[in-house]
């Protein structure tokens, strides 16, 4: 969105600096220190600590969400010890976790979430992610978005839950979903496995369409170490949810086994000759 001057009352001109009206910056959100220099409003359209993807997936007992736990301070490597999966709701019916791009918030957002079921029956994962939406996409339309990208995963009544829901309100469920550079490089991965296990199951090599426990953790480890090589904003130490009917289970942070002795056999670059 282009920056727009607001009408200083005092001002000569009288200069009103939009095509719809007057409008006081100093009146919204923040008052006078959110207005800055040539009268621009910043609410939250620059993160300074941000994080990278979050993977999700769907399987036999539940749903499988995965997270480094780095966050960066611009391209600075700064927080590497940040939990960027947050169970929300636990009880004999159901389970939630959220994954987060972006820390912001977040505290207040579960608290919020999880309020909803103080006065109410107990919030499943579907009513929680309704609730996720319509806040997202509430505070888009008041052109002050919290700059986030959030998986939900969540077990109800047997029934496994995957959405996606991020700054601009946009939402969609699918059984594998990942978010950021993991949306380019990780979900393709993850939906061949996921095809490929539906396709064993159906032929009868393997027993269910949906991979087990083991299975689903060792395509979220792969993909991690695929990110970690790509992602210049990843890091090679991560946490895995599992939401199954009881509970919710973040395991302690791991890192892939990684390769790096095919860089000597590079040439071309530098001092290197061939």
């Amino acid at each position: 969105m282009a920056p727009s001057r607001y009408h200083n009352p005092s001002s000569a001109s009288g200069i009103v600096g939009n095509d719809h009206g007057f409008y006081d910056a100093s009146s919204g959100p923040g008052g006078n220190e959110a207005v800055m220099a040539g009268g621009v409003v910043g609410h939250t359209q620059q993160p300074l600590v941000t994080g990278t993807s979050v993977l999700g997936l769907v399987f036999a007992d539940g749903v499988m969400l995965a997270a480094d736990n780095l966050a960066s301070y611009g391209s600075l490597a700064r927080f590497r010890d940040i939990q960027r999966l947050v169970p929300l709701e636990s009880s004999k019916s159901s389970s939630s976790c959220l994954a987060v791009a972006v820390c912001l918030g977040v505290d207040s957002i579960s608290e919020r979430a999880q309020a909803l079921g103080d006065d109410h029956p107990s919030l499943g994962p579907k009513q929680i992610y309704e609730f996720l939406s319509n806040l997202m996409y509430a505070r888009r339309s008041k052109m002050d978005p919290l700059w986030n990208a959030m998986l939900l995963g969540g077990i109800k009544d047997g029934e496994s839950f995957l959405g996606y829901v991020d700054l601009l309100g946009t939402t969609y469920q699918a059984p594998t979903l990942a978010s950021g550079f993991g949306s380019h490089m990780a979900q393709p991965l993850l939906r061949e496995a996921y095809e490929k296990r539906q396709e064993e199951g159906k032929s009868g090599a393997k027993e269910g369409e949906l991979m087990s426990r083991e299975e689903a953790t060792a395509v979220l480890e792969d993909c991690m170490k695929v990110l970690y090589y790509r992602d210049a904003r990843s890091l090679n130490k991560y946490q895995i949810a599992t939401i199954t009917a009881q509970g919710v289970e973040i395991s302690a942070s791991k890192s892939s086994e990684t390769e790096w002795k095919f860089a000597e056999g590079l040439r071309g670059y530098g001092p290197q000759k061939q």
